[in-house]
């Protein structure tokens, strides 16, 4: 694995510290990384992030720059469709920098925004040269349950990684995914407010199940984030008695509240037997969760 730094104006002694530092780290780790090819520490980091999208072959990607979120990090990965194929580490310069901060907590926190990212990795790496066979590319998003399967590979994908990164999980960390998580719940509730009248439901179709779907998909990443940092931490852990509390608090009488009780028992059990999966098809009880929260909002009853 190589350590690249896109800013080629930081000093050597800077520079030293920092590949020694990550270096050790990533060592301690205990991840399989073999197919990681190198860890980018960006100077432009979305424009980079589209680039190396663009490097395997997929336009129009990049990081979450938006009113949804903002990326910090970010594995770029070919698996799915090569599962030969090495994968590259993007981190942002905004968090990079603070390896040399004298700020404990800043230096904490992007310590495990590398672990999180590096997680990610392992995972990859395990799910598609190991357990994931030729059906996870053959499937079709208009076979509502293969959908929601893909679907949920992606929410267990941001699960796995702060599960297997939880020891280094900070305050301030947890602060960032719940103030996400509230604000993306606000938008999805905005959406459907201003979409939910006689009309829109007559109408409700695959045409407009998109759009909802990308304020869904927010919300769900993050509810599969907490959950990872949650059960990493362990259920009687401060931090993990907040965020449910939190959570149930802003979900209130939501059926949504079904949505994140099944996740979070379903995630728990996939984890439980995780690597020794049988297929893609172990992410069916997970996709069923994925449909459910669909479902909460008019779409495939």
């Amino acid at each position: 694995m190589e350590l690249i730094f896109s800013d080629e104006t930081i000093n050597d002694t800077d520079k030293k510290h920092i590949v020694d530092f990550i270096t050790e780290k990533v060592e301690g780790f205990n991840l399989n990384l073999k197919d990681l090819e190198k860890i980018v520490l960006t100077k432009d980091y979305f424009e980079e992030v589209k680039l190396a999208w663009e490097n395997i072959g997929k336009y129009n990607k990049g990081a979450s720059n938006n009113s949804m979120g903002e990326g910090i990090g970010i594995l770029i990965s070919d698996k799915p469709l090569n599962p030969e194929s090495k994968m590259v580490v993007l981190i942002g310069d905004s968090q990079w920098r603070n390896l040399l901060s004298e700020n404990k907590k800043e230096f904490d926190f992007v310590i495990h925004v590398i672990n999180h990212e590096l997680a990610h990795a392992h995972d990859e790496s395990i799910k598609h040269k190991n357990i994931y066979s030729e059906d996870m590319k053959r499937g079709y998003l208009s076979d509502l349950d293969f959908r929601s399967k893909y679907e949920a590979d992606k929410f267990w994908s941001e699960y796995i990684a702060e599960r297997l990164s939880s020891d280094t999980i900070t305050r301030e960390f947890i602060d960032m995914i719940e103030k996400n998580t509230f604000n993306q719940l606000s938008q999805l509730s905005n959406f459907h407010s201003r979409n939910n009248h006689f009309l829109f439901r007559v109408w409700k179709t695959e045409d407009n199940f998109d759009e909802f779907n990308y304020y869904m998909e927010y919300v769900l990443k993050s509810f599969a984030h907490l959950l990872g940092i949650s059960h990493g931490l362990g259920k009687n852990h401060e931090w993990t008695v907040g965020i449910n509390k939190k959570v149930r608090k802003w979900i209130g009488n939501s059926s949504l509240i079904e949505v994140w009780d099944s996740m979070s028992v379903n995630l728990s059990d996939l984890y439980d037997i995780y690597p020794d999966w049988d297929d893609f098809k172990e992410l069916g009880e997970l996709g069923k969760g994925v449909l459910q929260a669909w479902r909460c909002f008019g779409y495939f009853d």
